[in-house]
Protein backbone atom coordinates (compact mmCIF):
# COMPACT_ATOMS: atom_id res chain seq x y z
CA UNK A 1 0.00 0.00 0.00
CA UNK A 2 3.16 2.49 0.60
CA UNK A 3 4.29 2.02 -2.69
CA UNK A 4 3.74 4.75 -5.79
CA UNK A 5 4.85 2.88 -8.63
CA UNK A 6 2.14 -0.34 -8.37
CA UNK A 7 -1.79 -0.31 -9.41
CA UNK A 8 -4.23 -3.09 -8.92
CA UNK A 9 -2.65 -5.38 -10.94
CA UNK A 10 1.00 -5.62 -10.11
CA UNK A 11 1.58 -8.37 -7.60
CA UNK A 12 1.80 -11.18 -9.06
CA UNK A 13 2.35 -14.21 -6.62
CA UNK A 14 4.24 -16.90 -7.52
CA UNK A 15 4.75 -19.22 -4.68
CA UNK A 16 4.49 -18.46 -0.68
CA UNK A 17 8.41 -16.65 -0.52
CA UNK A 18 8.44 -15.13 -4.25
CA UNK A 19 6.44 -12.56 -5.68
CA UNK A 20 6.85 -10.36 -9.05
CA UNK A 21 5.82 -6.22 -8.73
CA UNK A 22 4.98 -5.06 -11.90
CA UNK A 23 5.17 -1.31 -11.43
CA UNK A 24 3.43 1.39 -13.49
CA UNK A 25 7.41 2.70 -14.57
CA UNK A 26 8.24 -0.38 -16.46
CA UNK A 27 10.34 -1.84 -13.94
CA UNK A 28 9.69 -5.52 -12.33
CA UNK A 29 11.05 -6.25 -9.40
CA UNK A 30 11.33 -10.01 -8.58
CA UNK A 31 11.20 -10.68 -4.85
CA UNK A 32 12.28 -13.55 -2.60
CA UNK A 33 11.63 -13.76 1.40
CA UNK A 34 13.59 -15.75 4.00
CA UNK A 35 12.70 -16.10 7.50
CA UNK A 36 15.74 -16.18 9.31
CA UNK A 37 14.27 -15.87 13.14
CA UNK A 38 11.03 -14.52 14.58
CA UNK A 39 11.12 -11.21 13.77
CA UNK A 40 13.91 -11.04 11.06
CA UNK A 41 13.74 -11.94 7.49
CA UNK A 42 15.58 -11.16 4.51
CA UNK A 43 14.36 -10.15 1.02
CA UNK A 44 16.41 -10.08 -2.12
CA UNK A 45 15.13 -8.32 -4.96
CA UNK A 46 16.09 -8.15 -8.22
CA UNK A 47 15.01 -5.33 -11.08
CA UNK A 48 14.34 -5.98 -14.37
CA UNK A 49 13.60 -2.79 -16.72
CA UNK A 50 10.37 -4.00 -19.41
CA UNK A 51 10.24 -0.65 -20.73
CA UNK A 52 6.50 0.56 -19.94
CA UNK A 53 3.41 -0.54 -18.18
CA UNK A 54 1.94 -2.78 -20.72
CA UNK A 55 4.75 -5.02 -21.12
CA UNK A 56 6.04 -4.65 -16.98
CA UNK A 57 2.72 -6.74 -17.14
CA UNK A 58 3.75 -9.27 -19.78
CA UNK A 59 6.24 -10.74 -17.27
CA UNK A 60 5.23 -13.43 -15.75
CA UNK A 61 8.06 -15.18 -14.67
CA UNK A 62 11.54 -14.82 -12.62
CA UNK A 63 13.26 -16.02 -15.98
CA UNK A 64 12.07 -13.51 -17.74
CA UNK A 65 14.06 -11.04 -14.72
CA UNK A 66 16.56 -12.88 -14.41
CA UNK A 67 17.24 -13.15 -18.08
CA UNK A 68 18.46 -9.24 -18.28
CA UNK A 69 18.79 -7.80 -14.26
CA UNK A 70 18.86 -4.28 -14.26
CA UNK A 71 19.62 -4.60 -10.59
CA UNK A 72 20.44 -6.30 -7.47
CA UNK A 73 19.52 -5.59 -4.01
CA UNK A 74 19.54 -7.58 -0.26
CA UNK A 75 17.10 -5.93 2.39
CA UNK A 76 17.39 -7.39 5.73
CA UNK A 77 14.50 -6.83 8.17
CA UNK A 78 14.48 -6.97 12.14
CA UNK A 79 11.32 -5.79 14.49
CA UNK A 80 12.34 -5.71 18.56
CA UNK A 81 9.98 -4.92 21.43
CA UNK A 82 11.81 -2.65 23.65
CA UNK A 83 10.92 -0.78 26.35
CA UNK A 84 7.39 -0.71 25.01
CA UNK A 85 8.39 0.63 21.76
CA UNK A 86 8.85 -1.07 18.49
CA UNK A 87 12.43 -1.21 16.78
CA UNK A 88 11.96 -1.57 13.18
CA UNK A 89 16.04 -1.88 11.96
CA UNK A 90 16.52 -2.54 8.20
CA UNK A 91 20.04 -2.96 6.63
CA UNK A 92 20.14 -2.57 2.58
CA UNK A 93 23.35 -4.64 1.39
CA UNK A 94 25.17 -6.04 -1.42
CA UNK A 95 23.99 -3.77 -4.30
CA UNK A 96 24.85 -4.66 -7.61
CA UNK A 97 23.69 -2.51 -10.65
CA UNK A 98 24.01 -4.64 -14.30
CA UNK A 99 22.72 -2.53 -16.63
CA UNK A 100 23.94 1.35 -16.83
CA UNK A 101 20.54 2.51 -18.79
CA UNK A 102 19.44 4.23 -15.22
CA UNK A 103 22.88 6.11 -14.45
CA UNK A 104 21.23 7.99 -10.60
CA UNK A 105 19.68 4.70 -10.25
CA UNK A 106 21.77 3.97 -6.75
CA UNK A 107 20.44 7.64 -5.22
CA UNK A 108 16.68 6.83 -6.61
CA UNK A 109 16.39 3.60 -4.91
CA UNK A 110 17.98 4.98 -1.93
CA UNK A 111 15.39 7.98 -1.67
CA UNK A 112 12.29 5.33 -2.28
CA UNK A 113 13.82 2.91 0.73
CA UNK A 114 13.70 6.31 2.70
CA UNK A 115 10.15 7.56 1.54
CA UNK A 116 9.27 3.30 2.58
CA UNK A 117 10.79 4.05 5.98
CA UNK A 118 8.95 7.21 6.38
CA UNK A 119 5.87 5.26 5.67
CA UNK A 120 6.69 2.11 7.84
CA UNK A 121 7.28 4.97 10.82
CA UNK A 122 3.85 6.53 10.47
CA UNK A 123 2.00 3.16 10.87
CA UNK A 124 3.77 2.64 13.68
CA UNK A 125 3.10 5.58 15.56
CA UNK A 126 -0.69 5.69 14.76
Amino acid sequence: EYHKDLCADSFLGLDERRFLLRQVNGVVLFVTSRVKDVGHWMTMTVGHHAGSREKSLQVTSEQQVLSKQLYRVVNEWQLQKEQGKTLVRRIMRDFMQMEDDIPDLPASLTEAADEENRKIIKAFER
